[in-house]
């Protein structure tokens, strides 16, 4: 009996083995950091790390934050449908990001901020502040929600039987 190319390989024992292992790795290390060293009791500690970091955790961190799985699936369709001209965020970001790291993060950084959200305090007033952190709430929403059905609808075309 020949199987289709495309029909879904379920899961087996050793997927489920794996897939519980890098659950419970992730968790365990959640766990132990949040312990350790007495614990986090500040947020100057939990959010900065009482700003001892290394540059490159951070670094990854925020490049990982920012790489969704909806990128990672949109993006080559994104390629082959609309061509070079997706290379324009490419473009974009040679000149932005030098612009944001030699311009903005020193301002934060002067500033011992932890947020774009304390700046608009600052600089405006805590109404405004409060406006953008709502929106930005309301958007999160519903880009967490577009970036958790790709890969939820991968586990279910793994996990059928």
């Amino acid at each position: 009996m020949s199987t289709n190319s495309n029909d879904p390989v379920p899961f087996g024992v050793a997927d489920y083995v794996l897939f519980s292992g890098m659950l419970a790795i992730s968790a365990i290390t959640a766990i132990y950091h949040g312990f350790a060293k007495g614990g986090q009791h500040s947020t100057s500690r939990y959010l900065l790390a009482d700003r001892k970091m290394h540059f490159l955790p951070v670094a990854m961190s925020i490049l990982v934050s920012f790489t969704s799985p909806l990128a990672l699936m949109g993006t080559p369709a994104e390629v082959f449908v609309y061509g070079a001209g997706v290379s324009s965020q490419l473009i974009a970001s040679l000149w932005f990001l030098p612009l944001l790291a030699f311009i903005f993060v020193p301002v934060f950084h002067d500033l011992a901020l932890a947020s774009a959200y304390e700046y608009m305090e600052l600089r405006f007033n805590f109404a405004l502040r409060i406006t953008v952190a709502l929106l930005f709430m309301f958007q999160s929403l519903f880009y967490i929600a577009a970036c958790l059905i790709g890969p939820a609808l991968a586990i279910e075309a793994g996990t059928i039987n």
